[in-house]
């Protein structure tokens, strides 16, 4: 276990060190084919390189990002950025996968009853509206008909219970949709799970049918459901870019969006602004590949028939 967390720990350094060097790459030749004469491309990956050099000798050296107009550090700056969107993606992952997991569990154990036709058409509502566009609704209702909620993020200064109640609506726009779909594949799973002939032994040797459904068919079904949260979350993250943007949340889409786009009045134009661009990208896989290897550690613990090792070479 411990070789395997350090090999993962290595490729994640290598790999975020590779996408570290293609953004910063990349992103550099763009914007010097678009705003510069026109010269062979070779000269931007020339200049690029020997930007790149310097750019990464700092970083080993130092750690020196860059800086802000304002002369604040870079990486510290879009850290924090990056903590602000965090939060209310960890906040919708905690609601959606809590509440679709428990949504599933009921909706098989009562099949075909009311409360599993509920959920059915939860699921079906709900993945069919996108959560960028289920925002709009609940800022409208809740944040100006109704006022229960800040129609957009709370400032600063705002006090502690408006703070709380700011999390409601980007979070319910993140969570709905996959919160339908973790109970409908939690939901196939337990129901397959108690037809399997474990099942139907645990209920022979005596256990009822609640003690086989969480022994058995809960824990089946999690083991299974573990590993798709890996592209739900990252597929929820995407989804937070344009939420964040709708809520104006002061986080990392609104910074990332004005690293690219250049406003102008009418005369818009994309500049790719490089020494935001790589730190986001940076943090941004390297939150998702953390968080992959959380799922791999969790599904190890739940079911210890799973060897989580490194392959060895067999002889």
């Amino acid at each position: 276990m411990i070789k395997y967390l350090l090999q993962r720990l290595i490729f994640l350094a290598i790999s975020l060190f590779i996408i570290m060097s293609i953004l910063f790459i990349l992103t550099r030749v763009s914007m010097l084919s678009i705003w510069s004469l026109p010269h062979p491309i070779i000269v931007d990956f020339r200049i690029a390189w020997a930007d790149y050099l310097i750019y990464i000798e700092n970083i080993f050296t130092k750690w020196d990002w860059g800086t802000t107009n304002n002369g604040i550090p870079m990486w510290n700056y879009v850290f924090q950025k990056m903590m602000i969107s965090l939060k209310y993606n960890l906040v919708a992952f905690v609601v959606y996968f809590t509440g679709g997991v428990a949504m599933g569990i009921l909706a098989a154990y009562y099949k075909n009853k009311f409360f599993d036709y509920v959920v059915s058409f939860f699921s079906m509502l709900f993945n069919s509206i996108p959560g960028f566009v289920f925002i709009f609704f609940l800022i409208l209702v809740f944040g100006y008909i109704l006022n229960w909620f800040p129609p957009q993020e709370p400032f600063a200064n705002a006090d502690t219970l408006r703070k709380i109640k700011g999390y409601f609506i980007p979070v319910i726009a993140l969570s709905v949709g996959p919160m339908g779909k973790i109970a409908q594949t939690i939901r196939g799973e337990i129901l397959e799970s108690m037809q399997s002939p474990q099942y139907l032994l645990l209920r022979a040797k005596g256990l009822t049918k609640k003690q086989a459904f969480l022994r058995h068919g809960l824990k089946d079904s999690l083991v299974v459901m573990i590993p798709e949260t890996i592209p739900l979350f990252v597929f929820v993250i995407n989804m937070s870019f344009v939420i964040e943007y709708t809520y104006n949340i002061n986080g990392i889409a609104l910074l990332f969006f004005k690293s690219l786009i250049s406003f102008g009045g009418s005369n818009n134009a994309i500049i790719v602004n490089t020494s935001v661009a790589v730190p986001v990208g940076v943090l941004l896989v390297g939150t998702i590949m953390i968080f992959s290897l959380i799922s791999d550690m969790t599904l190890a613990f739940l079911d210890p028939r799973i060897s989580i090792k490194s392959k060895k070479t067999e002889h």
